[in-house]
């Protein structure tokens, strides 16, 4: 070999020797050591091995697609499924906020919140175009995340452990515990519930952006009664008695009534209190509506109205926003906060809104109605809708596809309306102390069933099966209940609720008497809607608005079979 060929070939070796070198280095690298700036690698040089390391790491570019033919672990060396990951996954969108979110811990899924509390937590609007299954389902509730409008806080209460109550509502309104409240497994929905001692425990939320100053204001929760003392079950306030600043859901005056109130003071303020008198050691679903621009208040138990006692003025102009649950802010006592709540809270929601009573309605059946489908006003299923027991429809429901129900269709069916309507200005019938009267019917709005009439106050209906709600107004009753009572068998169908309302020198309250239930008629029967009342004053007083008929009665009838 000549000594230039010998040149060259050592001079080859010697290049070849630097590039076996250099791709020793990049295997070291990457099987050992990482990278720690973005390296990029043409698909060609991607062979097999392991990429990035606990030294250095560093992040890889692929200009082509990446194809993983076995499982992929991220945290985990052992990955037993396609893809494994040891930790909390969780996406950003551009500006680093989290679109989702599935939780290490619990296993909750947050759709635009990064703090699920629920094992689907939705922050935002929901739209199903195919199937939606399951035994209880709501649409629309205001005590579910699908229906967002308006709310300004809303506490699960199922956190379990910790100081602080989460706000499922973008997490900006987190509650801290106060004087250790205990966590409560037995709850009424969910894992968890929060339980007062009545004595000095609450949950501390502070503003909400809702003062007492004429605003609309929806105050719900799922209570559980331990005593019949006062107790709040959410409330905002700083005064003592003589000096209310608040609203609030108040449980427990009168030994166990639920209110809801405003105003400077008990009497100078309005408060609305129900009829319904509470059993202990069981749950309520309560809800307070305040119109801050009508002064309309209602009180709610157990998904229907049940306004009883109302009295005092609507006071505007007050403004204060401090927040509780199980109690409320008074800085005119030591410690600055009272009324302590005794039992358990589940639920608590505050809107600033005022609920109509659907939603209301129909937030109570979903719950505590097995197998119902509920749909209330412009809620819509995009596809078919299976139900196991009965469904509801309140407002405008709309369904796309197919609705299959095992049970009833309730509402969903032929309607029929009546009222008891007279001219302006015009009294309601005179009141019978001591026995049951017939409430007087006096004009059909709707009637979709047929062979159904209204004559001479009573209605005619043809054999079926129907669900009724019915409401009237009586004053000063000292007790009253409706019934809707079958002339032709002599049969009481359904019975109201106790209603209660007082006349005295000092004050006179109002009571709208409530009935709804379910009854089946075997052929063509005559119904009366009858009212019983111990000792009253009238059955309703004119407002006299010119051209708007006063109304005191009001039935409605749906045939679901």
């Amino acid at each position: 070999m000549s000594s230039a060929a010998n040149f060259k070939f050592r001079q080859n070796e010697i290049s070849f020797m630097r590039a076996l070198a250099l791709f020793a280095v990049m295997l070291i690298s990457v099987s050992a050591l990482g990278f720690a700036q973005s390296v990029f690698h043409p698909a060609s040089e991607v062979a097999n091995g392991t990429f990035g390391s606990s030294v250095g790491g560093g992040n890889y570019t692929f200009n082509n697609s990446l194809v993983i033919n076995d499982n992929l672990g991220i945290g985990t060396l052992a990955p037993a499924e396609k893809l494994v990951v040891n930790g909390t996954l969780r996406v950003n969108n551009a500006t680093g906020s989290a679109v989702l979110v599935v939780s290490a811990t619990s296993g909750n899924v947050g759709i635009g919140t990064a703090t699920p509390s629920q094992k689907l937590t939705v922050n935002g609007s929901v739209n199903i175009t195919g199937v939606l299954y399951g035994n209880s389902t709501y649409l629309g509730s205001i005590n579910t995340s699908l229906n967002t409008t308006g709310v300004v806080g809303y506490w699960h209460l199922d956190d379990g452990s910790g100081t602080n109550a989460l706000d499922s509502n973008g997490g900006v309104k987190n509650g801290t515990l106060v004087n250790s409240p205990v966590w409560n497994s037995s709850a009424k929905v969910g894992p968890y519930a929060l339980t007062f001692n009545g004595a000095d425990q609450h949950v501390s939320i502070g503003a909400l952006g809702i003062d007492n100053s004429d605003k609309n204001v929806t105050l719900s929760a799922w209570v559980y009664l331990s005593s019949s003392n006062y107790g709040t079950i959410i409330g905002d306030g700083d005064g003592a008695w003589a000096n209310y600043q608040r609203f609030y859901v108040y449980l427990g005056y009168n030994l166990g009534y639920f209110f809801i109130a405003q105003g400077k003071a008990q009497y100078s303020g309005k408060y609305v209190f129900s009829s319904q008198y509470t059993t202990l050691n069981k749950w309520y679903y309560v809800v307070g509506t305040v119109n801050g621009v009508t002064g309309d208040m209602h009180i709610y138990v157990n998904g229907m109205r049940d306004d009883n006692v109302i009295g005092g003025t609507y006071t505007s102009g007050i403004a204060h926003d401090l927040w509780e649950v199980g109690a409320v802010h008074n800085s005119y006592t030591t410690p600055v906060y009272s009324d302590f709540f005794n039992g358990t809270i589940d639920e608590a929601l505050v809107e600033n809104r005022v609920a109509s009573a659907p939603e209301i309605a129909g937030s109570y059946l979903s719950v505590n109605t097995p197998n119902t489908l509920a749909v209330t006003s412009n809620s819509w299923v995009g596809g078919d809708a299976y139900v196991a027991g009965d469904a509801r429809t309140y407002g405008n429901g709309y369904i796309t596809g197919n609705l299959t129900v095992s049970g009833s269709l309730i509402g969903g069916n032929a309607f029929f309306e009546a009222q008891d309507q007279k001219a302006s200005g015009v009294a309601a019938q005179a009141c019978v102390s001591g026995s049951w009267f017939a409430r007087n019917l006096t004009i059909a709005l709707t009637n979709e069933i047929s062979e159904a009439s209204l004559s001479n106050n009573n209605i005619i209906l043809p054999a079926g099966t129907y669900y009724v709600t019915a409401e009237t107004s009586v004053i000063g009753s000292g007790g009253d209940r409706l019934r809707l009572y079958n002339l032709n068998d002599s049969a009481a169908l359904v019975y109201g609720l106790n209603g209660y309302s007082y006349s005295n020198t000092y004050h006179t309250s109002t009571d709208s008497s409530y009935l709804a239930g379910r009854f089946t008629l075997t052929g063509t029967k005559t119904l009366s809607l009858q009212h019983y009342v111990i000792s009253c004053s009238n059955l309703g007083v004119a407002m006299s608005l010119a051209g708007i008929n006063e109304t005191y009665t009001d039935i409605s009838i749906w045939k679901i079979r």
